[in-house]
Parts: C-alpha cells; structure tokens; sequence
C-alpha cells in the first residue's frame, strides 16, 4: 500500500507475534495459578509481554491510518477503528480490537491497581492479536 512502510509494519507485527507465542507458552491453566503469590514473576513477565503486544497493533494501527489519511487521529483507539474503514479489517474485528487500547492504557496507568482477573482474560485472549497480524500483513502483501 503505498506510503505504508512495510519494514517497520514487519518489525511491530514480527514482535507482536512473539510476544504471543511466549504468553501462550507461560499462561498458567487457571486464574487460581495465575494469581498465586509464588507466581508474581510471571504475572509481571506475561503483564508486560501483552504491553508490548498490544502497543505493537496499536503502532501499526496508527501508521496505517495516518500514511491511509483513514480520519483524524485523537486516541490510540481511533486508530484502530479506522483500520475497519480503510478494509484492513471487518468493523467486528476493529470494535474488538479497539478495546485493547484501553487494556494498554490500565496497564500502563493503573498498573499499582490491575485487577487481575481483568488482565488474565486479556492475556488468555491473545489469539485476536495474532489474527490481526495476519490480516494486516495480507492487506499490506496485497497491495504489492
């Protein structure tokens, strides 16, 4: 597509990508496990590993849409939203992903309070991440 710069969208997608698979790799089974004292490291470990993840969709999400001239940016959210626009992804898929801004935004925010149980649905969700790299190297690829 042009304007888009395929390096660094290959770059953050690349990272969101193994972000995801070492989280899916060290989720603990349940919630109990994930919660547990003695698992402390790990919940900081996966905690920061989706902040990285999810700051690479929302990077991506906004070069596209600011190199696409999508809409006016003023959120982190709006630049995924205006993926759905341009046909990167279905309106679902945006709406869906859009929310991950505001679980980047308690992470980094509110990180002295997290509720963990918010975060442990986050984290066993991350398959959405990867399916938006795919989608978004598709519509990148397709405009070869």
């Amino acid at each position: 597509m042009p304007g888009v710069d395929r390096e660094v969208v290959r770059e953050r997608l690349d990272r969101l990508l193994s972000e995801v698979e070492a989280i899916e790799a060290r989720m603990p089974e349940s919630f109990e496990r994930f919660a547990a004292a003695e698992n402390e490291g790990i919940r900081y470990e996966l905690e920061h590993r989706l902040l990285i993840a999810i700051q690479a969709l929302l990077d991506v999400s906004t070069h596209i849409a600011v190199v696409s001239r999508a809409r006016p940016l003023e959120t982190y959210r709006d630049g995924v939203v205006a993926l759905a626009g341009i046909g990167v992804l279905s309106h679902e898929s945006a709406n869906e992903l859009a929310r991950c801004a505001g679980m980047r935004n308690v992470l980094v925010h509110e990180y002295a309070g997290v509720d963990q149980a918010r975060v442990y649905e986050a984290l066993r969700e991350v398959e959405v991440l990867a399916e938006f790299a795919v989608a978004v190297w598709e519509w990148v690829g397709a405009g070869e």
